[in-house]
């Protein structure tokens, strides 16, 4: 694994935060953006409705410089006749970032209480977790059956046992940031942080307006997901 400090050519500069859905993933996006003036490209394969829309997002990547895009598994699924985890063009990027969540409970609540966030009409980071921070603990109801946990379950070891490992053989500057690093003060983060990254990263350069730290153990009891997951 490298920890290759960006080498920028031309004011070229092309980050990528590979990831399953609800990590730390849009705060290390907002972090190179703001700190290299980047765009946002966010997860840009997501208004992807025909694989041509694929192949046509995937070729804006190819040729366009100086942005932070997010790629998830689920973007590496969806189309797999444009591209698959092991025939992307990761070589495209001069960084990629891993973000990943050591607890996969809290991980799986925090997906489904994501899919009732979409569902409500949130798009944004900031909304959806705004949503979801006033909803715990309330009556609203989740989405809770075996299909949907399996596929959630099925996501997240796809990136462990695929997307991951895949990109660790690589040989190219890759590093591995979990989320729950993130919700460590402020100190701590920037310490470990630019360890891992071997970057400069300031407090400024994070965006403390996404809520990260949430706590889904509620819905962890409440929906009873240890035993559904086991039971898969």
């Amino acid at each position: 694994m490298e920890t290759t400090k960006l080498y920028i050519t031309e004011n070229r500069m092309k980050v990528a935060i590979v990831s399953t859905p609800r990590t730390c993933s849009s705060i290390l996006g907002g972090i190179f953006a703001k700190k290299y003036n980047l765009t946002d490209m966010s997860e840009i394969f997501t208004s992807a409705e025909t694989s041509d829309d694929a192949a046509n997002l995937l070729e804006t990547l190819k040729t366009t410089d100086n942005y932070v895009v997010k790629i998830t598994t689920t973007s590496l699924t969806d189309f797999t006749d444009v591209f698959q985890y092991n025939t992307f063009p990761w070589e495209i990027f001069d960084k990629i970032v891993l973000t990943e969540r050591t607890n996969k409970l809290q991980q799986v609540a925090s997906w489904l209480a994501l899919n009732t966030a979409q569902k409500s009409g949130k798009k944004s980071a900031l909304d959806i977790n705004q949503f979801v921070a006033e909803t715990l603990g309330t009556d609203v109801d989740l989405e809770c059956d075996t299909h949907q946990i399996n596929n959630i379950v099925n996501n997240i070891n796809f990136y462990y046992d695929n997307t991951k490992p895949h990109l660790l053989s690589l040989n190219l500057p890759t590093c591995v940031v979990t989320h729950e690093l993130m919700q460590l003060p402020k100190d701590e983060v920037i310490i470990q942080l630019n360890q891992i990254l071997n970057e400069t990263v300031m407090l400024e350069d994070i965006d403390n307006s996404i809520q990260s730290n949430i706590d889904y153990t509620s819905l962890i009891v409440k929906y009873e997901l240890e035993k559904l997951i086991s039971e898969l």
